[in-house]
């Protein structure tokens, strides 16, 4: 084997594994968002800030804004 294909075929290696972390954290990733979504709609008030309540007082939700307007877009798609 020469040097270029022992180096090419590393970086095939390289390349399968770093794919693999990738594919693996972004699992993760969407895992923990959509317990975010989760957590957001079970706090959800409809006296909180968001796109269709304009309001001055500090949203109930526990996520706060995020959770406020993320809840009322979960509540406006699914009902």
């Amino acid at each position: 084997m020469s040097l270029l294909s022992k180096i090419f075929a590393l970086f095939a290696l390289l390349f399968e594994y770093l794919s693999r972390i990738f594919i693996k954290s972004f699992g993760i990733a969407l895992i923990l968002f959509s317990i975010l979504l989760i957590v957001a709609i079970s706090y959800y008030s409809p006296a909180d800030q968001s796109f269709n309540t304009s309001s001055y007082i500090d949203p109930e939700n526990v996520l706060s804004i995020f959770g406020s307007y993320s809840a009322d877009i979960l509540v406006q798609i699914f009902g």
